[in-house]
């Protein structure tokens, strides 16, 4: 096996949480999900109306909330309702989902695998809130959830990116954080400037920078999450924005929100 197509995680993080109120809504109907969730509630219910299905659960089930998906969530419970959540993304040029859709959707735990779905997530939950060498077991079981998971859930297979300007994408999301022009860009893929940026846009459904500056921020998402005490600014200097306030103003302009609110929701 190459070792440069074995799936890394670029982000990853596994919480429980406790909601303080009977009901409690998160809002995310214009705001995508930044990386995929596998989520179990432990007590209370939910009520989800998202952007490719609709969601209604109790206690000890299971979903799939993928990357990408706005929704509406109802969260109830007495006092609170209690849940956990393992976040995560895989590097781009790695990522064995890359061509594949997936909508939200319950997560079926009549596992036909050596471990029950609902046996690993519990080991992973329990491992990461522990110090030493149980992480690698905690890595392990992460594998053996995602691939009990992912091949059992529906999926749609994405629409492979054209020939002629794969090279293009490519380099986009390996060095969205440097500086890319269009001319870098036609070259890679031997075109003329106006001959390239006319496939990519009919290819990709947008122009080459669109599509940098959407992948730019999507990172920026992540970074924002999982580094609470690190600033925007360092933020935009990390995914390669000229300056933060060029970076703020293309945040909104993908998001329709600023980095700041965009950090101070709740993404459990």
């Amino acid at each position: 096996m190459d070792m440069h197509n074995i799936p890394v995680p670029l982000y990853f993080k596994a919480e429980k949480y406790h909601r303080q109120s009977k009901l409690e809504i998160d809002d995310f109907s214009k705001l995508p999900r930044p990386f995929y969730t596998i989520c179990r509630i432990h007590d209370g219910t939910l009520f989800m109306d998202g952007k490719t299905g609709t969601l209604r659960l109790k206690s000890g089930d299971m979903f799939l909330l993928p990357m990408g998906e706005t929704y509406v969530a109802q969260w109830r419970g007495n006092p609170g309702a209690v849940f956990s959540s393992i976040h995560f993304t895989f590097a781009p040029q790695n990522d064995p989902l890359r061509f594949r859709t997936y909508p939200l959707q319950q997560i079926d735990c009549r596992s036909t695998c050596k471990e029950n779905i609902k046996d690993l997530y519990s080991g992973i939950i329990q491992h990461c809130t522990k110090n030493g060498f149980e992480v690698f077991d905690a890595i392990a079981k992460f594998y053996a959830l995602c691939h009990a998971v992912f091949t059992a859930a529906d999926f749609e297979m994405a629409r492979p990116i054209d020939e002629s300007v794969r090279a293009a994408v490519t380099y986009i999301e390996q060095n969205f954080n440097r500086p890319i022009t269009v001319g870098m860009l036609a070259k890679l893929c031997n075109f003329s400037e106006s001959r390239f940026y006319y496939l990519f846009k009919h290819n990709m459904g947008m122009p080459p920078m669109e599509y940098k500056n959407k992948i730019a921020v999507r990172r920026s998402m992540q970074y924002l999450i999982e580094n609470p005490a690190v600033t925007i600014e360092e933020v935009s200097a990390k995914c390669g924005f000229c300056n933060s306030s060029y970076f703020r103003k293309v945040f909104f302009h993908v998001t329709g929100t600023t980095p700041s609110a965009c950090r101070r929701l709740s993404w459990d």
